[in-house]
């Protein structure tokens, strides 16, 4: 009971104090807030996302085809060349949020479209296209004419067209290997016997065009499909993750505020054993954090629809940053004399180490930065609950946290071991 009475007073105390509750909350969620605000997104709902504007593509269709180019199936009648299958590709229903084509008779009138900012695209598309897929000297320039003022959609068109005339080429590649094999037996195949071979090649590829591309996700909870709301995860788990350690160094704090107020002294006087008194405040500086940290996820995932992960690994990421953010702060306590020196180890020790380990949330997936930041945040506690809680956001499953929350639980075990050391002997 008297262990729980003072578990009850700490906690009391800690969410009485306006100070204390601006920082475990609002700081993290007014700094989420402020990039939610700074990029413009709108993620309140299951069905909003950052989207990317339509781009109007006007095709110039000037492929005149070739006598041995045939289809065969349901589309053969729209498909008479190789521009139709591009274009087709381009206007079909999966691209209907990206891309709306419209078609033009040349490519002076294409490119005067954008010129007048009715399109954002030109494309113009060769007379010799077709051959230049089936025939193995043809050679063809697929045109792309764009606003200057564009940024991400030229390259995603140019990405989608380069796409689909890779595909397109295939045939064209093993026609010249099966040619140069007929050659090295003595054939020697004419045009017409190598645009036919080209043909049977590409076979039936009326449904080619609506698979160019295929999207699948991952087993386990589906992952944040909004970039913005990605990126806020990120960013609010890692000052989720920084304002934990400062919880739970400033609730443990209150062991040299009362011991300068000589309110600890006059505890020990009572029948209350030291262990009682030290296991009181660190399972109210514990709880605090428990409560911190749920409040903050729950409110990230309705505010911000950010995905955590699945229950089993958020607990367990909750759990262990609770464990080792308490035994950090006992240890950090129990090292100073007085609360003057407080400011020192807050200000400089748990910026620095809580920097570092959350320097990960603001690389993103920045190739290379993100690697060496993720190895070097383990050398500081606050870099394993980083890690573990950036595994359950990426679906990775209990397996992947597992490593993390252990890594978190040894660096608990050494922290308390220390701080309870010195403080027992302080206390003796």
């Amino acid at each position: 009971m008297k262990l729980l009475a003072i578990t009850l007073k700490d906690m009391t105390r800690s969410f009485r104090s306006v100070f204390a509750l601006a920082f475990m909350f609002g700081v993290p969620l007014l700094v989420t807030g402020m990039f939610y605000l700074m990029f413009g997104g709108s993620v309140g709902s299951e069905g909003a996302a950052f989207t990317l504007p339509r781009t109007r593509v006007v095709v110039a269709d000037l492929d005149e085809g070739s006598p041995y180019f045939q289809m065969d199936g349901d589309n053969a009648e729209d498909l008479q060349d190789m521009g139709d299958i591009l274009t087709h590709m381009l206007s079909g229903p999966q691209l209907a949020e990206l891309i709306e084509v419209t078609f033009a008779s040349d490519a002076l009138s294409a490119r005067a479209a954008v010129d007048r900012q009715e399109a954002g695209i030109a494309l113009v598309i060769p007379a010799n296209f077709t051959r230049a897929m089936i025939e193995p000297q043809a050679v063809a320039e697929v045109e792309l004419y764009h606003d200057p003022t564009l940024t991400l959609s030229p390259g995603i068109v140019r990405t989608l067209v380069e796409r689909a005339i890779d595909s397109a080429a295939g045939p064209k590649l093993g026609l010249g290997v099966i040619v140069k094999q007929m050659e090295a037996a003595g054939l020697s195949p004419d045009a017409a016997q190598q645009q036919s071979l080209a043909m049977r090649l590409i076979g039936d590829t009326s449904g080619a065009p609506a698979e160019l591309v295929t999207l699948r996700a991952s087993e386990g909870e589906a992952p944040t499909a909004d970039p913005l709301a990605a990126m806020l995860g990120l960013i609010m788990g890692g000052m989720t993750v920084f304002y934990a350690f400062y919880t739970g160094a400033t609730s443990a704090q209150t062991i040299m505020t009362e011991q300068e107020h000589g309110t600890l002294q006059r505890l020990f006087t009572t029948p209350v054993t030291i262990p009682t008194v030290l296991g009181g405040k660190y399972l109210a500086t514990g709880l605090t954090v428990l409560v911190q940290m749920i409040v903050l996820l729950v409110c990230g995932r309705l505010i911000f629809n950010i995905r955590w992960g699945a229950l089993p690994e958020v607990a367990l990421t909750i759990l262990g940053t609770a464990l080792v953010a308490t035994s950090m702060g006992i240890f950090l306590i129990s090292l100073l004399k007085t609360d003057k020196q407080v400011g020192m180890v807050f200000g400089v020790g748990l910026t620095i180490t809580g920097m570092v380990g959350i320097f990960s949330a603001f690389t993103g997936g920045a190739p290379g930065a993100s690697s060496v930041a993720d190895r070097f945040a383990l050398f500081v506690p606050q870099g394993w609950s980083m890690a573990a809680l950036r595994a359950g956001m990426d679906g990775n499953g209990l397996v992947a946290v597992l490593p993390f929350f252990l890594g978190m639980l040894a660096w608990s075990v050494v922290f308390f071991f220390i701080g309870v050391r010195r403080f027992s002997k302080r206390f003796a």
